[in-house]
């Protein structure tokens, strides 16, 4: 996690995770049951894949753009 970014890493640890999901802090408090319920969960990510430094992402910033399944 840094200041303004909070990751959530599918697949594997940094820096091995196929993919990556990212908040940024202005819409963490979008989250109303936070971010550590997705730890260790099976989700599903609604959004648009980016490729950030040769990685890809999905940047959302509401909960219901992302699910527990």
């Amino acid at each position: 996690e840094l200041p303004n970014i909070n990751f959530i890493n599918l697949g594997a640890r940094f820096p091995d995770n196929p993919l990556t999901i990212v908040v940024f802090s202005g819409d963490k408090a979008n989250f109303k049951d936070g971010l550590a319920i997705y730890d260790n969960k099976t989700v599903c990510v609604t959004g648009t894949i980016k490729e950030y430094k040769g990685k890809p992402e999905i940047i959302i910033s509401h909960s219901d753009e992302i699910t527990i399944q």
